[in-house]
């Protein structure tokens, strides 16, 4: 079993309120289009709502396009809890003062009421329109609750032979159920229903409760653990490893909800008020296709191996210990522009640097002035410029120490491992499909200062500019010279 810990800034957290508070709910509460559900409360009554998860331009997620979702026929309000890719609805209302759930599939609401259950609530759907959720029994027991296209039954997870109640919160295409079991001492476990094996989940460390929420189509599983008595951590879950996002904490958690490009969403209640909160790492790494210096000349980024010996930019030398690579789909990127990837002009920092094209993740530092600047804070739209794409493959490239690689002849970063490797698809465990690749521990590992705003970067964004306005150093160089064996 392992675990990694997000350290600071290993990813970004996005606040945001509407009303009196936005509560995003337990199972899938966003789908594959940025649109999320939840529901908040205000004097008049419970208002459920469907929103969208949108970038405003700059990379920053905000939300937007608010609808609220009401039945007219349920004057005590819903609260919605999960939602598909068609944008159907599940979650709970109030039927004879009784909790019920109900399905909303293209504004048309129904009502679902498992027979003999005293209460029935609805957690998750899937695209096909199977449902998960709970009941409660007449003889006050909880059961788990499916229903798919072919059937229609409560469950129980029988974990240790000591459970006591069974919820199911969140359902993927593949019909592989999460959700939570309590055993009779009230220890709460998170599980994995495939179908066929059932796996439990017990975050390590956790203060007796590890709850799983929401399920994506690759497998990954989002939750929440207590860390201590009534604080509670949210984390990622995929083939034994627990990726832990511990500077994203409050006195409660009420749900972890993940999409397919692993992206969290869920609700934590700060100073009494609901905050509903996004987490989305970000990347930062070569484009495939960039070739990176070596003793024995240029060589793809995707063809190298542990062990080859790269050049560094101070005219050393250092053996691979790993390489990092992840395929992404930017269209299933709520904000793209964060893993578009930036083409350098050859000749943006001056003749041969770069000798050719080079392509880096946005927040992929290049080395100038002795200092490190994630490419992002030089775009000008010109020798520098952001290129949208469908997909991409990203590499990194980690020496036994954080350093500066020649990359097509542009001093630039190499991977500082700070324990995010569960970002990579071969990474040590768990993939976080929004990977960050630009955690950073600077003053304990990094090589150079990281610069990402004041006098140093306007002056280096200055020259660059300048270089757009007399491209001629580039052309005095003729391209075999400037690339031979790796010496530009």
């Amino acid at each position: 079993m392992a675990v990694v810990t997000a350290p600071d800034a290993s990813y970004t957290v996005t606040d945001f309120a509407a009303g009196v508070g936005i509560n995003i709910t337990r199972g899938t509460a966003i789908n594959n289009h940025g649109e999320i559900t939840g529901w908040y409360e205000t004097a008049a009554g419970v208002t459920g709502y469907t929103a969208d998860v949108v970038d405003n331009g700059t990379g920053t997620l905000t939300v937007d396009n608010v609808a609220t979702v009401t039945d007219p026929d349920v004057p005590g309000g819903l609260e919605p809890y999960g939602i598909n890719d068609s944008g159907d609805l599940v979650g709970g209302l109030s039927v004879d003062g009784n909790p019920a759930g109900f399905r909303d599939i293209g504004g048309a609401f129904s009502t679902v009421v498992v027979t003999d259950a005293v209460n029935t609530t609805l957690w998750g759907t899937d695209d096909a329109g199977d449902v998960v959720g709970d009941i409660v029994t007449s003889a006050g027991a909880v059961d788990g609750y499916v229903a798919t296209g072919s059937a229609a039954s409560p469950f129980t997870v029988p974990g240790d032979g000591t459970t006591e109640y069974t919820f199911a919160y969140g359902i993927n295409d593949s019909q592989t159920i999460v959700g939570s079991y309590t055993d009779t001492d009230g220890s709460v476990h998170g599980y994995i229903d495939s179908g066929v094996t059932i796996t439990t989940l017990d975050v390590p460390g956790a203060d007796g409760i590890t709850e799983a929420y929401g399920i994506n189509s690759s497998g990954q599983v989002s939750g929440a653990y207590e860390a201590a008595p009534g604080d509670f951590v949210p984390f990622m879950y995929e083939d034994g490893t627990y990726t832990l996002y511990p500077d994203v904490q409050a006195a409660q958690f009420t749900t972890v909800g993940i999409d397919d490009a692993g992206q969290l969403i869920g609700t934590a209640i700060v100073n009494r008020t609901d905050q509903g909160f996004i987490i989305d790492p970000v990347v930062a790494c070569y484009r495939r296709g960039s070739r990176i210096a070596t003793v024995a000349g240029m060589v793809a980024v995707e063809d190298l191996r542990e062990g080859v010996v790269v050049r560094t930019h101070k005219g050393g030398a250092a053996a691979i210990t790993w390489i990092g690579h992840r395929h992404i789909d930017c269209r299933r990127h709520t904000a793209p522009r964060q893993v578009w990837p930036v083409r350098i002009r050859a000749g943006a920092f001056g003749a041969g640097r770069p000798c050719r094209d080079l392509f880096l993740s946005p927040d992929h530092a290049v080395f100038v002035d002795g200092v490190l600047i994630p490419i992002k804070h030089l775009i000008n739209d010109a020798s520098i410029a952001q290129i949208e794409t469908d997909d991409v493959t990203y590499y990194h490239v980690e020496l036994p120490c954080h350093d500066v690689l020649l990359a097509e002849g542009l001093p630039a970063e190499s991977y500082l491992d700070i324990g995010d490797r569960s970002g990579f698809a071969n990474g040590d465990g768990a993939l976080a499909l929004y990977p960050d690749f630009a955690s950073r521990t600077w003053d304990a590992s990094g090589c150079a200062p990281l610069v990402v705003t004041g006098p140093v970067l306007e002056a280096v964004r200055r020259r660059v500019n300048s270089l757009v306005r007399s491209p001629g150093a580039l052309s005095r160089t003729p391209l075999a010279t400037r690339c031979r064996a790796g010496l530009a």
